[in-house]
């Protein structure tokens, strides 16, 4: 007799595992699907990354061609700046040897009595 509502109890019991079980097996395909949206996700990444990757190179090599021509600035900047100051103690030669020039007309002007 004890048998009976003991093997009762069970079977409500299997019933409510096997209820439980499904559950399980939902929650599990509705984390495949989830798993294979991360997976979808983890590809974008993948793919932006990449992109990434050649923008980042993209702008190294730009970066490195600037450098390459502030240099050629630098060195054009650098024999103007050099050429200035010629021409300037050049100019002041010049000055000089007008102002001397200048000089020596007044003499000969005051020889020949002309100023």
């Amino acid at each position: 007799m004890l048998k009976e509502p003991v093997i009762k109890k069970l079977l409500e019991h299997d019933k409510r595992f096997d209820e439980i079980g499904k559950h399980f097996d939902e929650h599990d395909k509705r984390f495949d699907k989830i798993d294979k949206r991360f997976d979808e996700h983890d590809k974008r990444f993948n793919a932006h990354d990449k992109r990434f990757d050649e923008i980042e190179e993209e702008i190294k090599t730009s970066k490195d061609d600037i450098l390459t021509v502030l240099d050629r600035i630098m060195v054009i900047v650098q024999r103007v700046d050099q050429e200035r100051i010629f021409t300037f103690a050049a100019v002041q030669r010049l000055q000089k040897e007008i102002e001397n020039h200048q000089k020596e007309l007044e003499k000969i002007k005051k020889v020949l009595k002309i100023a």
